[in-house]
C-alpha cells in the first residue's frame, strides 16, 4: 500500500516500509540462419545491447523491436530501460545469379538465381541448321561444349554460347542470248531469288533447277536453302504478231502477218464504195483517219484498227417555248426520218418551217431518201380562254376576259348600296354568296354570273297607342330579307325578341300609365342598311275625384270639425284660400278623408272660405262657413244652435 492512517492514537507506535527497484524482461527471438543475443531481464533505468550474427552463407533481412522494423542492423541497444521489451531477428539465405546469354542461332538454359552452395547444369543447343562455335564462362572459353555444370555455388557468375549458321551451294549456268545472277554460298535456311534475264530481241525458253523444267520463267527463288541447288536459263530470238482487224464491211486492210524482232511491215486500209475511214487505232491509240501505216523495226506485238462508217447527214430541229419536237439527228445516206411535232399542255402549233420553208401547223414531217443535210423548225403558241362575266340589276362584276392556259382570274363582285348578293353561278353551278371567285389554272372557256337582291325591312303598323290603366301587349310583324334588330330606351315598354333574321313577329309589352301626363316613345327597326322608326304611345290616367261634402259649418268655435271623404283613383291633395282654416292631412291616396279645422272667430259677424281637393287636374270645392259670436248679452260668445239653412 501507499499510505498508512493512525487513528485515535494512544499509545506510541513504529512503521517499516521496505523497497526494491523493479526489472523488465528483453525478450529476443529469431528465424533460422542466424543467432541474437540471449533474452534477458533488466533493473529499471539500466542499458543492453543485443548482436545480430547469420550464419555462414545466411544475411540479416530485418530486426523488429517491440513490432517495429528497425532494418538489417547487426546489433541493437536498449537504453534507459523502463518497460518490458522484445526484439526478433529474421535471416535469409544468400542467392547468386547465374546469367546465360548467347548469340542468334540456338539456346542456353536461362538466366538463375541459385542458393548458396547449390548446383546448376547449363545446356546449349543450336538451332536447327546451326552449330555451336564456343562457350564462355565468366569470359573464359570452355570450347564448343553442349553444357556446363555450375557446383556449389558461392558467387555469382557468367556463361555465354556463340552459334553459326550452316551455308550451301548454288550454281548457275546458261546458254547464249541472255544472262542469269552468278552462282553463291547461301546460308541455311535463307531464300535466294535467281533472275533470268533474255538479250534485247531474245526471250527465255526454259529453265532447269537441279535438272528439272520450271518452265520460261524470268526469276526462280530457292526458298528456306538446306542443300546444295543446280539452276540452267536456255533464250531463243523473239517473233511477233501484227493482227489487223476491222470494224465493218465497210472497207479493207492488210491481212495479219507474224514478223521477227526489228523488222517493217506496211498495212493498207481502204474503205468500200459509199463509206469512209472513220479511225484508224494502232495498239489502241488513235492515229486518225489514215489510209495506211507502216511498223517499223518490231520489237512487240501490235494491233492495227480500221473503223468504217457510212455516209451521214444532219436533220437539226429546234422549236420556240410551248411544245416539242424529235430531237436532231443523224441519218445514212439514203434513209427516211418522220418528225413529230407536240404542242405542251396548253398550247397548239402555228407553224413549221423546213429549210425555212413553211409548212404550215402540221403535227409531224418526213424527211425521205436523204442525201443532204436538212434544218426544221416549229414554232408554238399559248392557249387562251374566254371567261364571261354577267349580273342582274343590282350590282357590279369584273368584266369578261381572256385568259392564257395554266392562268389565273380573280372576279369581284359587289353590290349596289341596298342590295345584296343572292347567288352566284360559275358554269351554271351555284357557289352560293361569295364577293369573289377565283378561276385557277384555267384550261377552259368558263361563265360566271351573279344575282343581286334588294334588300327589305319594314313592320306592319307606323304608331301604336296603349290605354292608360292595365298591363298589355300587342304583336307586330317584321318584314325583311336581312338581319335585323329593335332598340328602345324607354323603361315603360319592353320587346319580345331585340333582334333577328328575315321575317318574324315581335311582341311589345307595355306597362300601366300610372301618371296624368300621356307618354309616347320611339322604336327603332334596323337592318341591312335600312333604319325604320314607329312610334308608341300611351293615354294618360283617366282620374275620378269626388267629395262627401260641398259644404260644411262649425261654430265660432270650430266645431263640430268637419269630416270630408275623398273618393279617388289617384292621388290628391287639399288646399284653402283662408288664413283661419287648416285641414289634416293635406293629401292623400286613393280613397281617404281629412278634417278642416277653423280658428276661434271672436266677431259676431259669421266668415266663409274655400277648401280645394285636386286630383289629375281635376278639382273639388268645400264651402267652409263658420258662425260668428253669438249676442247673448254677456259679451261672450258661446255654443249657439244654428241650422244650416237661412240662420
Amino acid at each position: 500500500m501507499s499510505s498508512y492512517a493512525f487513528s485515535n492514537v494512544t499509545a506510541s507506535h513504529t512503521i517499516h516500509v521496505d523497497f526494491a527497484i523493479n526489472t523488465y524482461s528483453i525478450s529476443s527471438t529469431k528465424s533460422s540462419g542466424g543467432s541474437i543475443t540471449g533474452s534477458a531481464t533488466l533493473n529499471y533505468g539500466s542499458n543492453k545491447t543485443f548482436t545480430i550474427t547469420p550464419s555462414t552463407g545466411y544475411h540479416i533481412t530485418n530486426v523488429k523491436v517491440d513490432g517495429v522494423s528497425q532494418g538489417a542492423i547487426s546489433s541493437y541497444a536498449f537504453s534507459n530501460v523502463t518497460a518490458s521489451h522484445t526484439i526478433h531477428a529474421d535471416f535469409a539465405i544468400n542467392t547468386y545469379s547465374i546469367s546465360s546469354t548467347k548469340s542468334s542461332g540456338g539456346s542456353i538454359t536461362g538466366s538463375a538465381t541459385l542458393n548458396y552452395g547449390s548446383n546448376k547444369t547449363f545446356t546449349i543447343t543450336p538451332s536447327t541448321g546451326y552449330y555451336i562455335t564456343n562457350v564462355k564462362v565468366d569470359g573464359v572459353s570452355q570450347g564448343a561444349i553442349s553444357s556446363y555444370v555450375f557446383s556449389n555455388v558461392t558467387a555469382s557468375h557468367t556463361i555465354h554460347a556463340d552459334f553459326a549458321i550452316n551455308t550451301y551451294s548454288i550454281s548457275s549456268t546458261k546458254s547464249s542470248g541472255g544472262s542469269i545472277t552468278g552462282s553463291a554460298t547461301l546460308n541455311y535456311g535463307s531464300n535466294k531469288t535467281f533472275t533470268i534475264t533474255p538479250s534485247t530481241g531474245y526471250h527465255i525458253t526454259n529453265v532447269k533447277v537441279d535438272g528439272v523444267s520450271k518452265g520460261a520463267i524470268t526469276s526462280y527463288t530457292f526458298s528456306n536453302v538446306t542443300a546444295n541447288h543446280t539452276i540452267h536459263a536456255d533464250f531463243a530470238i523473239n517473233t511477233y504478231s501484227l493482227s489487223s482487224s476491222k470494224n465493218s464491211s465497210g472497207g479493207s486492210i492488210t491481212a495479219s502477218a507474224v514478223v521477227n524482232y526489228g523488222s517493217s511491215k506496211i498495212f493498207s486500209i481502204t474503205p468500200s464504195t459509199g463509206y469512209h475511214i472513220t479511225n484508224v487505232k494502232v495498239d489502241g491509240v488513235s492515229k486518225g483517219a489514215i489510209t495506211s501505216y507502216t511498223f517499223s523495226n518490231v520489237t512487240a506485238n501490235h494491233s492495227i484498227h480500221a473503223d468504217f462508217a457510212i455516209n451521214t447527214y444532219l436533220l437539226a430541229s429546234s422549236s420556240g417555248s410551248g411544245g416539242s419536237i424529235t430531237s436532231s439527228t443523224s441519218v445514212n445516206h439514203g434513209s427516211s426520218k418522220t418528225f413529230t411535232i407536240t404542242p405542251s399542255n396548253g398550247y397548239h402549233i402555228t407553224n413549221i418551217k423546213v429549210d425555212g420553208v413553211s409548212k404550215g401547223a402540221i403535227g409531224s414531217y418526213t424527211f425521205s431518201n436523204v442525201t443532204t443535210a436538212h434544218i426544221i423548225h416549229a414554232d408554238f403558241a399559248i392557249n387562251t380562254y374566254a371567261i364571261t362575266s354577267t349580273r342582274s340589276v343590282g350590282g357590279s362584276i369584273t368584266s369578261s376576259a381572256s385568259v392564257i392556259h395554266g392562268g389565273s382570274k380573280t372576279f369581284s363582285i359587289t353590290p349596289s348600296s341596298g342590295y345584296d348578293i343572292s347567288n352566284v353561278k360559275v358554269d351554271g353551278v351555284s357557289k352560293g354568296i361569295i364577293s369573289s371567285y377565283t378561276f385557277s389554272n384555267v384550261t377552259s372557256a368558263h361563265s360566271i354570273h351573279v344575282d343581286f337582291v334588294l334588300r327589305t325591312l319594314d313592320y306592319s303598323i307606323s304608331s301604336w297607342d296603349f290605354p292608360y290603366n292595365t298591363s298589355l301587349s300587342k304583336t307586330i310583324s317584321v318584314n325583311s330579307n336581312v338581319s335585323w334588330s329593335l332598340s328602345e330606351s324607354l323603361s315603360w315598354i319592353s320587346l319580345s325578341k331585340t333582334s333577328g333574321s328575315g321575317s318574324s313577329s315581335v311582341v311589345i309589352y307595355c306597362t300601366e300609365n300610372t301618371s296624368t301626363s300621356s307618354r309616347s316613345g320611339t322604336i327603332t327597326l334596323s337592318g341591312g342598311g335600312i333604319i325604320r322608326t314607329f312610334t308608341v304611345s300611351q293615354e294618360k290616367k283617366q282620374v275620378s275625384l269626388s267629395v262627401s261634402e260641398t259644404t260644411v259649418y262649425m261654430d265660432n268655435g270650430g266645431n263640430p270639425i268637419p269630416t270630408v271623404y275623398v273618393t279617388c283613383n289617384h292621388t290628391w291633395s287639399v288646399s284653402d284660400n283662408a288664413s283661419w282654416i287648416t285641414f289634416s292631412p293635406s293629401s292623400g291616396s286613393g280613397n281617404g278623408r281629412f278634417y278642416i279645422y277653423g280658428d276661434y272667430n271672436g266677431s259676431n259677424q259669421n266668415r266663409s272660405g274655400q277648401v280645394t281637393v285636386v286630383s289629375g287636374g281635376i278639382s273639388r270645392t268645400i264651402t267652409v262657413i263658420q258662425h260668428g259670436k253669438p249676442d247673448d248679452g254677456s259679451g261672450d260668445g258661446g255654443p249657439v244652435e244654428w241650422e244650416e239653412e237661412g240662420f
